[in-house]
């Protein structure tokens, strides 16, 4: 990331989505330019909620700066390690004021601490009241869970050296840039006369596979995948690791709940097998529903489709879903499949699509496994290393919270605010 310069200063902090912020953020600097009165940046960082070291990076930024975005995404894995290093290096539970500040280097600068709590909030964090007025940043106990069933799970099956196959899209433009989903969906719909490359594929310890490109990512194209391309070619039952993308969540019923119509009910007892007489009452039939099957359960066609085949399937939770040997493909084809698109198209000869490109990549990627091999193995040690975390802070938390009961620390005003204020509402 860039510093600030005088004169067409470059401030990578003002997000181009946010124009009065922009504005805002430059009468702030115009003002901290020219007046020097003690206590004024941190009551701007009060205000703001800019971190101390932005304020000072404004001062030296005159009105007539030139400011460029650079756009950057916040890594969960950062923030779970800074918590972890808090709790097991530090033995504090940190609120959101320290936590955002530990982070500063990590987050992007236009990210005030509202957004952060945003963040948070959105991404399986929560918070905890350890005394009056003061509230700890945590992770919420499913997210846990749901974490440590798969660590388990994946763990068990890497030892059992059952084969294991972890599917992936990625999405590219015509520039050879890499698109994630929802920003696919936004350029589709931006630019519909210029299609994207979408492509459909597995990883297992082989390297890539069964890859295939498709007009649409939907539930359709998904589902005619796994049983054309995926399921024909693999060798025996095998481990299918599944992401929570939209495509792959589509359901064949869904839970009823106490206000669905009287078929919705019967349609999910008639998928768990449970008898009924139709002329059941319909609070009688959702007291089946409660007592002989779990409305929590997702009954996924992609799942049932693999179980029946005799392979076993595994969703990994979003907060690793970077947590897969796919990420070594994602990123070598995110470095060099722009250079080489240019490269090409700098060429008198005739362009080669982008899909071309690409499987010239992955086929000199498979030529050489060893740094694959490295990268996959690392991903076993990963899975290991963050059950291992977990553990040390599940053995530490009680007595880390009562600690923190029994002597309170000191605390600001930005330690108080709760996740339920106006900045947490999303």
């Amino acid at each position: 990331m860039e510093d600030p310069v005088a004169g067409g200063a470059i401030l990578p902090f003002i997000p181009k989505s946010d124009p009065e912020k922009l504005n805002i953020i430059r009468r702030v600097a115009k003002k901290l330019s020219k007046d020097e009165r003690p206590g004024l940046r941190p009551r701007v960082f009060e205000l703001t909620g800019l971190t101390p070291n932005v304020t000072n990076t404004l001062a030296t930024l005159s009105s007539e700066s030139e400011i460029h975005v650079k756009i950057m995404q916040v890594d969960r894995s950062a923030v779970y390690n800074r918590l972890v290093h808090f709790y097991l290096e530090e033995k504090v539970m940190p609120s959101t004021y320290e936590l955002f500040l530990s982070l500063e280097d990590q987050i992007p600068k236009y990210m005030d601490i509202g957004e952060f709590r945003k963040y948070l909030l959105k991404n399986g964090f929560m918070w905890k009241q350890i005394s009056k007025g003061y509230f700890v940043v945590t992770e919420k106990p499913e997210v846990i869970f749901e974490r440590f069933c798969y660590l388990k799970h994946i763990q068990s099956y890497r030892n059992e050296k059952r084969p294991i196959y972890f599917i992936e899209e990625s999405v590219f433009d015509s520039k050879g840039t890499f698109l994630t989903f929802e920003k696919s969906v936004e350029e589709s719909k931006r630019r519909a006369n210029e299609p994207l490359v979408r492509m459909l594929y597995a990883v297992s310890e082989n390297g890539l596979q069964f890859q295939e490109y498709v007009k649409k990512f939907n539930e359709h194209f998904f589902m005619m995948w796994i049983k054309k391309a995926l399921v024909k070619s693999l060798p025996e039952p095998s481990v299918i690791v599944l992401n929570n993308y939209q495509q792959h969540c589509e359901e064949i019923v869904k839970a009823p709940n106490i206000y669905s119509k009287k078929k919705e009910i019967c349609d999910w007892l008639d998928y768990f097998n449970v008898p009924y007489d139709d002329k059941m009452a319909k609070h009688l039939l959702y007291e089946l529903v409660e007592n002989y099957t779990d409305v929590n359960q997702k009954c996924y066609a992609v799942d049932n489709l693999l179980k029946s085949l005799g392979h076993t399937v595994l969703r990994i939770p979003d907060c690793i879903k970077k947590l897969t040997p796919a990420a070594f493909f994602i990123e070598k084809l995110r470095n060099n499949l722009p250079n080489l698109v240019t490269q090409r198209r700098s060429e008198k000869d005739k362009t080669p699509g982008v899909q071309v490109m690409i499987d010239i990549i992955v086929h000199t990627l498979s030529q050489d496994t060893e740094e694959y091999d490295r990268f996959f193995e690392s991903i076993a040690n990963e899975e290991k290393l963050i059950q291992q975390m977990d553990e040390a802070v599940d053995a530490e938390m009680d007595d880390l919270e009562r600690m923190m009961q029994m002597c309170p620390p000191n605390y600001t005003a930005y330690d108080s605010d709760l996740p339920s204020d106006d900045s947490d509402s999303d």
